[in-house]
């Protein structure tokens, strides 16, 4: 749904948002718009140290309290003294890392079942380009790890990855390499893209990788900024015998919430992520928000 349409009864309904430091237009829209209002605001930072975070709580601007705990026991000690405002309440992508969307995600509809439960994203205007014109996303891998909430043991059955592609094509050739028992790839590309021909740069910016690996003729698409559309392709996707899913969200933010939810209801699926430390600074301009009910994906 556009934000335009349910922005007055978004606000006049909810009462606690989970959102990250904004660095650029669109990762600060939203949470400026929650925090000048009497919502509960938790700012998810994350460290330097391996998933800890630091949550601030705001409240009409007004700070009300900042703790450095574990994202996984320490975040649920945190947020069981608010438990009354997290029954309407929200996420913002824009804002937010992909390991903290993921483990929120998580979090709520498993453990705290929201009885309205939505998501809101600002799409970027324009990527930042570097001397050669390329998107200028992401600093450095910090490699293939658990994230928070999801860790579990890969046996050594036959993996069957869905990889859902990004800008930065190299990240799948890596996540391959590292992961002997990945037996068969599905790559992803989001399309319809948030502007015309940026499927193009992601099919370019992959193409090594899925020449290498010899996946080029098993290439799905769902658009850029489909939560709903993407699980229901994980669900068409899922092998019915023999092989262990996985899933590495690679791509936009709002598929890394489809790729949590679809994990959360399905015990049995992995996720497989390979942490990036993101350039801050990585947007200019919004070229449209967006709001998500999330309710109906609530395990009651």
């Amino acid at each position: 749904m556009d934000w335009t349409e349910v922005e007055g009864e978004v606000l006049s309904s909810v009462k606690s948002v989970f959102v990250g430091p904004g660095f650029d237009p669109r990762s600060l829209y939203f949470p400026d718009v929650f925090k000048s209002r009497p919502i509960k605001v938790f700012e998810i930072r994350e460290t330097p140290k391996t998933n800890e975070i630091t949550i601030t709580l705001f409240h009409n601007s007004t700070i009300l309290g900042s703790w450095t705990v574990d994202m996984v026991s320490g975040l649920k000690g945190v947020l069981e003294s608010h438990r009354k405002d997290l029954t309407h309440t929200g996420i913002d992508l824009s804002s937010l890392s992909h390991p903290s969307i993921m483990y929120l995600t998580k979090l709520l509809i498993e453990h705290y079942k929201p009885v309205r439960f939505f998501a809101t994203y600002a799409e970027p205007q324009e990527y930042n380009r570097g001397q050669h014109e390329e998107f200028l996303l992401t600093e450095e891998l910090l490699g293939r790890r658990s994230v928070p909430g999801f860790a579990k043991r890969l046996k050594g059955n036959p993996i069957k990855l869905v990889s859902v592609l990004g800008f930065d094509g190299d990240r799948l050739m890596k996540l391959a390499e590292e992961s002997s028992n990945i037996t068969s790839i599905v790559p992803v590309v989001g399309f319809p893209s948030y502007k015309p021909g940026w499927q193009t740069r992601t099919l370019e910016s992959s193409l090594r990788a899925i020449e290498t690996l010899n996946i080029e003729t098993d290439i799905h698409k769902c658009s850029a900024n489909s939560i709903y559309g993407l699980i229901e392709l994980l669900r068409k996707l899922k092998p019915k015998d023999g092989e262990t899913y996985a899933i590495a969200p690679l791509g936009t933010r709002p598929h890394t919430m489809a790729s949590a939810i679809y994990a959360t209801q399905n015990s049995d699926t992995h996720i497989i992520y390979d942490h990036p430390v993101e350039v801050l600074k990585r947007t200019t301009g919004i070229h449209k928000c967006i709001c998500y009910n999330i309710t109906p994906f609530v395990i009651a």
